[in-house]
């Protein structure tokens, strides 16, 4: 797999890049689902439009990150959410997320990775 790393918390490839989305992406026929995936609740989908996307919902910190998502390639706004999962450390308070977007202009595929505790 193609994968370069922008940052810790941001990755770029040709190809879907999170397990989820090579898992689901291809096969969903819905904009967004959530189901059980790997031990963790999954939203995966055809893709939703990030200040749309339910995710928001889910944790403060996404709501203040998801709208703002951007292409790792040509820096478009135009993309979609087509995998999230978030939850919240149940001892330490800590929130976690990951997600990914494809863009609508070029095609390409953007991860985002969070950790409350780095």
């Amino acid at each position: 797999m193609d994968v370069e790393y922008l940052s810790d918390s941001r990755a770029r490839s040709t190809h879907p890049i999170l397990s989820a989305t090579r898992h689901f992406y291809g096969k969903d026929t819905e904009p967004c689902i959530i189901s059980d995936f790997e031990y963790q609740q999954w939203y995966h989908g055809t893709g939703v439009s990030p200040k749309d996307h339910p995710g928001n919902e889910l944790l403060r910190v996404l709501k203040s990150h998801l709208p703002g998502s951007r292409c790792g390639y040509c820096e478009s706004d135009d993309v979609l959410v087509i995998a999230l999962q978030g939850c919240v450390h149940p001892m330490s308070g800590d929130a976690y997320y990951d997600y990914e977007i494809v863009c609508k202009q070029c095609g390409k595929f953007t991860s985002y990775s969070y950790a409350e505790n780095d």
